[in-house]
């Protein structure tokens, strides 16, 4: 149960959860429905202070500016116009949370779609760092197993340790064609504390390389799991994203393999098994049908 929690709270999807929560408990209080009822009262204001620090912890990254006017509205809503004896306070102040609500839910929904790219005919490069390269125990890494899969010659240029500088100096210029690329980068620069800035800095560089003015190079992303307090980060990443024309894989698929015992051997590196599965997302995510058995 516990892995599970965690697993839903970093992928993302009990931000989805408490945006909902809270959307029935507005209805519920605008229809008076919790009128007279003492305890159903207590349990919403309970859970109308929960979820801010729950949906926090999911690190979503939301922008500033509707984070403050979440804020604002959500205090106001919270101490002022629950419960109000003024229908129009309660009415109003309600919709105005609701409404923003559902707008961060309709900004969020895209980065949990699966993307797909078109890759063409190969080869197909991967820029990655550890999860990508191998050389931990499994008998062959993702990048191999995706080659079997879909038929396609894939290069794979990661190495263990790489950041997104260390890809922009030493992964980058192997790159000898304009094909499809496949980024599976920053986990390091998380990892090892690197500023939001710095890293939105060093992934726009590396973006801009892998896709310069006029370039039509297809690139897909890896969306990083971001730990609360960290939301800076994620959302710098998303930024870059955009700017560039890179579409993330969601980082919930990332997330349920790296929180499955079975498909990492370490807590990080992944086993046969791990290898396996992402292959599999990337495949899904170029459009590629499986026309090998990766097992073999």
């Amino acid at each position: 149960m516990r892995e599970l929690v965690v697993r839903q709270l970093l992928g993302g999807q009990i931000w989805f959860g408490c945006a909902a929560v809270l959307l029935i408990i507005i209805a519920v209080d605008v229809l008076r429905l919790l009128d007279g009822r003492s305890g159903a009262v207590r349990a919403g204001r309970f859970l109308l202070v929960l979820l801010v620090p729950l949906s926090a912890l999911t690190g979503t990254p939301v922008p500033l500016y509707l984070v403050i006017a979440l804020a604002i509205l959500w205090l106001s809503y919270a101490f002022a116009g629950f419960q109000n004896e003024s229908q129009w306070l309660r009415r109003g102040v309600g919709a105005g949370l609701a409404t923003l609500v559902l707008i961060a839910v309709v900004r969020e929904l895209p980065y949990h779609a699966r993307p797909t790219i078109d890759a063409g005919s190969g080869p197909i490069y991967v820029i990655g760092d550890s999860i990508s390269s191998g050389g931990f125990g499994e008998t062959l890494p993702w990048p191999d197993l995706l080659a079997r899969m879909t038929g396609l010659a894939v290069v794979n240029l990661a190495q263990p340790s790489e950041t997104t500088r260390s890809a922009m100096q030493y992964q980058v210029p192997k790159l000898t064609s304009d094909r499809a690329v496949v980024l599976e980068i920053g986990g390091n620069d998380l990892l090892d504390g690197l500023p939001a800035g710095a890293f939105e800095q060093q992934l726009d560089e590396l973006l801009g390389a892998l896709r310069p003015e006029g370039s039509d190079r297809p690139v897909l992303m890896f969306e990083l799991p971001i730990p609360p307090g960290r939301w800076a980060f994620g959302a710098a990443q998303r930024r870059v994203a955009r700017r560039h024309g890179a579409p993330l894989i969601p980082k919930r698929l990332l997330v349920d393999v790296l929180l499955d015992p079975g498909l990492v051997a370490d807590g990080l590196h992944l086993t046969d098994a791990g290898h396996r599965r992402v292959a599999q997302i990337v495949a899904r995510s170029i459009g590629r049908q499986k026309v090998v058995d990766s097992r073999k």
